[in-house]
């Protein structure tokens, strides 16, 4: 409850607060002002019927001393002028009831006569009032030695609380009243004063809630009390400062995107004219090295049916390293072509029925001599569907680079294929024991020409393209080729090819 008060508008908290102090206090002070004039309206009663109940004695005198019944009638008769005695007793000396009010029944025989002054005795319903009646009526007190003064009985009078009780019952209720008016007239007087208060702050607060949203900014209204205006003038020059600032920032940023814009085309015409420059010094390349490659064989071919001797076999031998080395150049040339071409998005998807079991086995066959060189044991797992709808010599080349990376990176280890096929995806993944790569270098191994030592293009051979190649044709399929790996402990490549493929859905960036 408390955190709900606190949870309030300032207004409705001093409001409640205001309001609840303006009742209790009414209330307060309506129970004390009853309180004292009911004491004072029962000590009046009181003092009252002691002086009625003396005056009576008085006037009893005689019948006490002519004891006659009539006269003693007649005394107390007198007492009808008063409503609220409603019974009322002349009591001789000796204890005889020298006459009683008929209408009465308030006073009990054990309400005896006394000898002293004026006694007051209290029931639920009355108060019984007693005095004595002497011959002398100067003289107060039978014990006290007067010799003027004769004890002839007493007289008890019954004084009904009703009429007291009504009056205090109706100064409660008046009061009540009256301080139930004072309070709402407070309250009204209360509520109009926090509206004058409060209205300033609630016009400031819902100006400065929506601030924001506005385009321009509300101004805060400068009324109110001193204060409110003081808050009200600040905020509404923090709104021009801010209106200004954001007027020159968003100049700034349109500035900066319009040269960002400028930036990123001017990167994407460099990067594309370097594909396209890369592609044609790589294809112009192409094409010298492959006469050349043309030209060897013949050459050796013609050396077959040459005499034999040191001569033509130390040329059958130069020829054959020629061979190589320019299948290994062109090898690196096609793959600078592929990325060229991937990169400036010149590749389409050649969906096709594939046998993925058969491709990965003619793979793993291909690679099998470069494992045996390293004395790497190379072990398949393949549990794909007959046939999948896949770009066949793209996931071949995935797989080939994969396998060959792998190979490449491990001596005297273990080289595991694994492919899962499956309804949505295609997964084939590997894993070897060799060097494994740091953390900080997981993110650059899929960086064109680079490797995670650019060194170990001398020491384990190779451009760095392998892997940025199988990026790209993953991606050019709507897949994706993740690494996990820790230094000295191997490497896991992980590729997922979502199916099935949506030919022209995607391509590689």
């Amino acid at each position: 409850m408390f955190n709900r008060f606190r949870q309030m508008r300032i207004s409705r908290q001093l409001s409640i607060t205001a309001g609840a102090s303006i009742i209790l206090f009414s209330i307060t002070l309506t129970a004390i002002a009853s309180t004292l004039i009911s004491r004072q309206l029962r000590d009046n009663a009181l003092t009252d019927a002691r002086l009625q109940t003396e005056q009576f004695a008085e006037r009893s005198i005689f019948a006490f001393l002519v004891e006659d019944l009539t006269v003693a009638e007649e005394a107390i008769g007198s007492i009808t002028a008063f409503p609220n005695i409603d019974d009322a007793r002349l009591i001789r000396a000796d204890g005889d009831v020298l006459a009683r009010y008929n209408n009465g029944q308030a006073i009990n025989d054990t309400d005896n006569p006394i000898r002293h002054l004026t006694d007051i005795r209290e029931s639920s319903e009355y108060w019984i009032v007693a005095a004595p009646v002497l011959s002398s009526p100067e003289s107060d007190d039978l014990d006290g030695g007067s010799v003027n003064a004769e004890y002839l009985g007493s007289v008890v009078l019954a004084f009904s609380k009703s009429p007291v009780r009504e009056t205090i019952r109706t100064i409660w209720i008046i009061n009540g009243l009256a301080g139930l008016a004072a309070a709402g007239i407070f309250l009204a007087l209360l509520s109009f004063q926090m509206r004058v208060l409060t209205d300033p702050l609630r016009s400031l607060s819902s100006t400065m809630s929506n601030g924001g949203r506005g385009a321009p900014r509300k101004r805060a209204r400068v009324f109110g009390s001193k204060e409110i205006q003081e808050i009200a003038a600040i905020y509404n020059q923090l709104m021009d400062e801010i209106e200004k600032s954001q007027a020159a920032l968003e100049s700034e940023v349109a500035i900066r995107t319009q040269e960002l814009k400028t930036a990123r085309d001017a990167a994407f015409a460099a990067n594309r004219q370097k594909s396209e420059i890369m592609a044609a010094v790589t294809h112009e390349m192409k094409t010298p090295l492959q006469a050349i490659i043309g030209y060897a064989q013949l050459t050796l071919e013609e050396l077959e049916f040459a005499v034999e001797d040191d001569a033509a076999h130390r040329s059958r031998e130069q020829l054959s390293n020629i061979l190589g080395r320019a299948h290994e150049l062109l090898n690196r040339i096609t793959q600078m072509l592929d990325l060229a071409r991937a990169e400036a998005g010149k590749f389409d998807l050649n969906l096709v029925e594939t046998d993925i079991s058969a491709l990965l086995h003619d793979a793993q066959k291909s690679i099998l001599p470069l494992a045996t060189e390293r004395n790497n044991k190379f072990t398949a797992e393949i549990d794909c569907p007959a046939t999948v709808l896949i770009d066949r010599d793209k996931f071949q080349q995935i797989a080939l680079n994969l396998m060959t990376n792998a190979c490449k990176f491990t001596h005297n280890g273990e080289i595991y294929l694994r492919c899962v096929g499956r309804a949505d995806k295609l997964m084939l993944e590997v894993e070897d024991t060799g060097v494994g790569i740091a953390e900080k270098d997981l993110d650059s191994v899929f960086e064109p020409f680079r490797q995670v030592d650019m060194s170990a293009s001398r020491a384990f051979g190779g451009t760095g393209l392998g892997l940025a190649i199988s990026r790209q044709f993953a991606k050019l399929m709507g897949g994706e080729i993740d690494v996990r790996s820790e230094l000295g402990a191997g490497s896991v490549f992980k590729a997922t090819i979502p199916l099935p493929i949506k030919q022209g859905a995607y391509g590689a960036k």
